[in-house]
């Protein structure tokens, strides 16, 4: 039984590789809706820059926001942030249509 076990192993070890990159592909990704675009590797660099730029800048409006109120918890102020955005945005883009 060992024996077979040992024989089989690298083809087994084979297939969960191939298993693993056929799930792990932007295309699939995109199909299953886990990523809106795909990168290219060109402009991944400049992408996630941005992004934890961003994400920094959030952390930061958090911890003011938590700072001022203290009785709040993360999640609220998570909630207000996001209602700012939503509001900028919407006027942003109402503003821009007349």
């Amino acid at each position: 039984m060992e024996k077979r076990e040992k024989e089989l192993l690298p083809i087994y070890h084979q297939i969960a590789i191939q298993f693993a990159d056929l799930h792990d592909t932007a295309g699939r990704m995109k199909e299953k809706n886990v990523i809106r675009e795909r990168l290219t590797w060109k402009s991944s660099r400049t992408y996630f820059y941005w992004r934890l730029k961003r994400r920094l800048e959030e952390e930061d409006i958090i911890k003011r926001i938590l700072k001022v109120n203290p009785t709040f918890e993360r999640s609220k102020a998570c909630l207000i942030l996001n209602s700012w955005f939503r509001q900028v945005y919407f006027f942003s883009f109402f503003f821009s249509q007349l």
